[in-house]
């Protein structure tokens, strides 16, 4: 019994860590990270920062493609534990990103998510409006662009044959085999 019942406990503890400390799709960025720099710190001393790494995340604001690769304008937001930006009233601000690449704006296009691993290379001097602001400039080693929230009607959605659809609303699952 005794024996049962460690085996179901260290089975619980094994299922729970590998759900917990799953590896990051930027584990190999975070542990080449030295200390956590936000971007305001980032904003107030950006010449301490050149070089370091950084996992920010944020909303696309402006996206162009520049003959040194794909150039982002990013909103910043706080990550989850996923590293998923978390959109909200809660934003340091903004920074800029260069990707050394083409990353097609149909696809990578305004007001997309995304979180990006790489290096603080100083500042850029982006217009908002009117009003010029200088952000930090991150040369991104890897770029993350999340998947769009999908609106599903509880009542309707497109089936195949015998197949089942999660509706994406927790209370209901929608089976449609017609």
């Amino acid at each position: 019994m005794k024996r049962k019942l460690v085996s179901i406990l260290l089975g619980f503890l094994l299922i729970l860590t590998a759900y917990s400390c799953a590896p990051s799709m930027f584990g190999q960025y975070a542990s080449q990270i030295k200390e956590p720099i936000t971007l305001l710190q980032a904003k107030a001393n950006p010449a301490r920062y050149k070089g370091e790494m950084v996992i920010w995340g944020g909303k696309i604001v402006k996206v162009t493609n520049r003959q040194e690769g794909t150039y982002f304008e990013i909103l910043q937001f706080p990550l989850g534990y996923d590293a998923k930006p978390k959109e909200g009233d809660n934003s340091e601000g903004r920074f800029a990103v260069v990707y050394p690449g083409f990353l097609d704006p149909a696809i990578y296009r305004e007001s997309r998510l995304v979180t990006v691993a790489g290096r603080i290379q100083g500042v850029e001097v982006i217009a908002i409006g009117e009003v010029r602001h200088t952000v930090p400039l991150v040369k991104a080693e890897k770029i993350h662009l999340w998947e769009e929230a999908r609106l599903v009607s509880p009542w309707y959605e497109a089936c195949s044959d015998v197949v089942c659809f999660h509706t994406h609303y927790w209370w209901r699952w929608h089976y449609c085999c017609w």
